[in-house]
């Protein structure tokens, strides 16, 4: 049996269409089979003309529109590490764009996208720059990211992106409940969408329902299997099954987002951490030595996402100090081990 399925948008216009053909065997089987290969082909589509019906849903003054657009070539892809065009993104871009993101939302205060911007691009620091501020610096970029979040959801409450980012902002704050009520919510409203499944993920993840935490990332990245966020969906991976004491998976999960992003540090956190805790010592110091080759003068290894160092790794370690792991904040438990392992910045 041929099936052809198409996608109208409510105005009639073609979105997307494909065929499928199936032996005619088993009628439920082949419903189930449909809507797999539906949801995975169309995320991207809808990504894509999503971003083409934006162009149309917008504040009414082009000119903040336009530093808009300004504002987003200049910055990071929602947790990923390239810009749109999969060029690198450096500090000075990233205030080029807050420039532009402020010049937006000074001439439209209710434009949505301007603060959703701003947000991203303080998000975008922590997620992808955390090491160039201090634990009180990151603070600061924090709550700020968090009020730019509030106030665009404020004026679009059920955008995947707003609700996500900023789901992932209260996170870092330590507003656990609160980020997982929001994304409960998005998540209601926006089903398909692969990164409201991923931050969904390291909320629950953080709650310690790793379970749940492990289905929701599978579901992020069969949804969007091409995605541009995809390396932080499998360092979300890569730290569930750390967490779990599945070692060698978490370090394959590792392994595939740092092909996809070499500057994914959270990733290479987890990579080492699960090498030493599983005994792989040797390969835990040639894995710091070159990721303090590869990184700046005065980089320290530092997330924040602020969780506590995973209990799995700190029951398989002792550090030679004799002090314990157990409990710790997450950067202070990775300090220690980097010292161990010979970081010497």
């Amino acid at each position: 049996v041929r099936i052809n399925v198409q996608l109208i948008n409510r105005e009639g216009q073609h979105v997307w269409a494909e065929n499928y053909d199936f032996k005619f065997e088993d009628v439920l089987k082949i419903q189930t089979q449909l809507v797999s290969k539906i949801m995975l082909a169309i995320e991207p589509e809808l990504i894509i003309t999503e971003g083409d019906r934006s162009r149309f849903v917008r504040t009414e003054d082009m000119e903040a529109f336009d530093y808009f657009l300004r504002a987003a070539t200049n910055t990071f892809v929602s947790f990923g590490f390239p810009d749109l065009n999969g060029q690198p993104v450096t500090p000075e871009r990233l205030e080029l764009a807050r420039e532009y993101a402020l010049k937006a939302v000074e001439r439209a205060p209710n434009f949505a996208a301007g603060w959703r911007r701003l947000n991203h691009i303080d998000g975008s620091y922590l997620v992808n720059l955390a090491y160039l501020f201090t634990p009180e610096e990151q603070w600061v970029v924090l709550e700020r990211a968090i009020e730019y979040g509030q106030i665009s959801r404020q004026l679009s409450p059920f955008e995947p992106t707003v609700c996500s980012c900023l789901a992932a902002m209260l996170l870092m704050h330590g507003d656990v409940e609160e980020a997982l009520l929001l994304q409960e919510e998005s998540l209601r409203q926006n089903p398909s969408n692969a990164t409201v499944h991923a931050v969904m993920a390291k909320i629950l993840h953080v709650l310690g329902d790793d379970e749940r935490a492990l289905e929701e990332i599978n579901i992020a990245r069969r949804l969007s299997p091409e995605d541009m966020a995809m390396t932080t969906y499998l360092y979300f991976e890569a730290e569930i099954h750390e967490s779990a004491g599945r070692f060698v998976q978490a370090i394959a999960a590792a392994n595939k987002a740092l092909l996809l992003a070499p500057k994914n540090y959270d990733a290479h956190y987890i990579k080492i951490t699960s090498l030493y805790a599983s005994g792989q010592r040797e390969q835990a110091l040639a894995a710091v030595a070159r990721l303090q080759e590869d990184t700046p003068a005065g980089f320290r290894p530092t997330s924040a996402w602020g969780t506590v160092f995973p209990g799995s790794v700190a029951k398989s370690v002792t550090v030679q100090s004799g002090l314990s792991l157990s409990g710790l904040d997450y950067n202070e438990g990775l300090g220690l081990v980097f010292k161990e392992l010979g970081w010497s910045q």
